[in-house]
């Protein structure tokens, strides 16, 4: 649930703070947009292949790769990189956010009962509303303390540590 909320939470807090990073460098508005496309259509396409790539790599090497994937992106963002460099790190992000966000929800089901899957979702449902709450309040403190590359940095720790978390932590049914 942890690994989901993070997730979730992650690309809302791209969306928010990617045109603060882009007004502190210099990157006009359009390319931000654009940054933000790739990585949402990286994210598209890494859900029209999951189901091949999950039988190729496995559940749980998967939802670590993926989400380390999201973290080196993020941290490219928290780094003085050109232009060029930041679109292929959103599409490295995109891709492997499209594959953490798919496998967040699957990996719940599959831990999940028949009998207790409406609780189970009903529980991740709310965590992930409550960290789309409490998450960006705690980052705009971390904003205000590190400046936007703080964020990022933060965000990229936190998905790897989940993944690592999930990764060495879940039983496979």
């Amino acid at each position: 649930l942890v690994a989901s909320v993070i997730t979730i939470t992650s690309q809302d807090l791209l969306t928010i703070y990617l045109p603060l990073l882009g007004a502190d460098n210099n990157i006009n508005v359009r390319d931000i947009g654009t940054l933000l496309t790739v990585r949402s259509v990286a994210s598209l396409v890494s859900r029209m292949g999951y189901v091949r790539v999950i039988r190729l790599v496995g559940r749980r090497p998967l939802t670590l790769a993926s989400m380390v994937g999201a973290g080196v992106g993020f941290v490219c963002l928290a780094l003085p990189i050109r232009l060029s460099a930041m679109y292929v790190a959103m599409g490295l992000m995109g891709f492997s956010l499209g594959i953490a966000t798919t496998l967040s929800l699957t990996n719940v089901v599959d831990l999940a009962s028949a009998e207790a899957m409406g609780t189970v979702m009903s529980l991740r449902i709310t965590g992930n509303r409550i960290g789309q709450v409490a998450l960006p309040f705690l980052a705009s403190l971390i904003a205000t303390a590190t400046g936007v590359g703080g964020i990022f940095v933060i965000i990229a720790i936190s998905l790897a540590v989940s993944g690592a978390v999930v990764h060495l932590g879940r039983q496979e049914r």
